[in-house]
């Protein structure tokens, strides 16, 4: 057994830490600054101590963490490899690949862009699934509900000329461009 970097309990083997509260609290002795502007539990500590609410927290246009969840076919679904490149027979362990949290960094009502591991991607907000990222092909990936039910809420969609939304009429078809 190992002993605590910071409060000299034992460790876990191969840990640093007792905990991961520990490790917060020896972040903020040495100076670390919190950033967690929607109030939630820290879960990334950057090589200054900076401690973030999500690995992207820190970005200039970061509004809160969405949830996205695989729903492209089983076969194509992404797993952990055995050493003989098998797929590995943990089905929780794989089950942990099918969502993954991203920092939402835009949106307008209709697409909303976020990151993941310092990668982009764009999702339509009207359904929920993925529109574009070099890291996701499109249509196997989408917002969770909870996250679509939180971006809807801030950001409605608004379509000007409607009778909810007064404006400017779309042209239609046989209107002559000047």
């Amino acid at each position: 057994m190992n002993q605590c970097h910071f409060c000299k309990k034992p460790a876990p083997d191969g840990h640093n830490y007792c905990s991961w509260d520990c490790h917060v609290n020896e972040a903020l002795f040495n100076g670390g600054k919190e950033l967690r502007p929607n109030h939630l539990p820290i879960k990334c500590i950057k090589h200054d101590n900076t401690l973030l609410e999500h690995e992207h927290g820190d970005h200039p246009d970061y509004k809160f963490p969405v949830g996205t969840v695989y729903c492209g076919p089983k076969e194509d679904e992404p797993h952990f490899v055995d050493s003989e490149g098998k797929r590995c027979s943990d089905e929780e362990m794989n089950q942990s690949l099918l969502f993954e949290e991203h920092a939402l960094i835009y949106c307008d009502g209709c697409v909303a862009v976020t990151m993941y591991e310092c990668c982009y991607a764009m999702w339509y907000v009207s359904t929920g699934l993925n529109a574009g990222g070099s890291l996701w092909k499109p249509g196997y990936w989408r917002l969770s509900d909870l996250a679509l039910s939180e971006i809807r809420k801030r950001w409605p969609r608004e379509v000007q000329g409607t009778s909810e939304v007064p404006g400017p009429t779309p042209p239609s078809q046989d209107d002559q461009v000047p």
